[in-house]
């Protein structure tokens, strides 16, 4: 009888320590802390992630990041729930050998269509000229409390058949 009961614990052995990894797993960061004075990011027993701003206008950087080069196209996808004066975007933020961000060749248009809901952003970007590596980034406006979907962003390298601008018709 106790052979039976100790060899049922012991089968049970790989699910328990498989629900551990999950565990840790969603326990590490998923955002870089804010560079930007009055930006705080506390991390939600759920998964999700609090950000509390006082600053107008601030950036937050993912932690995972994708080897890339000029043109590649990725899909950012993210969940946030913004404050009543708050809105927020999803962007691909670019960066060089060095580690330097790679500035687009033209300024970013903010879009206010955030709301107090959650809400899915899934978004395509291409990568800019010079790009060794990209990150999703969320850039938010305005001063309040928003939240970040259960380890929220995915950054995906999306292929396209490639063809040089000298075949292009049109």
């Amino acid at each position: 009888m106790k052979l039976r009961a100790l060899l049922r614990r012991a089968a049970l052995l790989p699910f328990a320590i498989t629900g551990l990894r999950l565990a840790a797993a969603n326990t590490a960061p998923t955002w870089q802390p804010p560079a930007t004075a009055g930006v705080t990011l506390i991390a939600q027993p759920d998964g999700k992630v609090q950000i509390t701003s006082t600053a107008d206008e601030f950036v937050v950087d993912s932690v995972a990041s994708l080897p890339a080069k000029g043109g590649d196209a990725f899909a950012v996808d993210v969940r946030v729930r913004v404050g009543v004066d708050m809105s927020a975007q999803p962007e691909l933020a670019c960066f060089d050998a060095q580690g330097r961000a790679v500035p687009p060749p033209v300024p970013v248009q903010a879009m206010r269509q955030s709301s107090t809901q959650w809400q899915r952003y899934t978004k395509t970007f291409i990568a800019w000229p010079g790009t060794v590596t990209v990150r999703a980034r969320l850039r938010d406006y305005g001063r309040g409390t928003e939240g970040v979907g259960d380890n929220a962003h995915q950054l995906k390298l999306l292929t396209f058949l490639r063809c040089p601008v000298s075949q292009r018709h049109g």
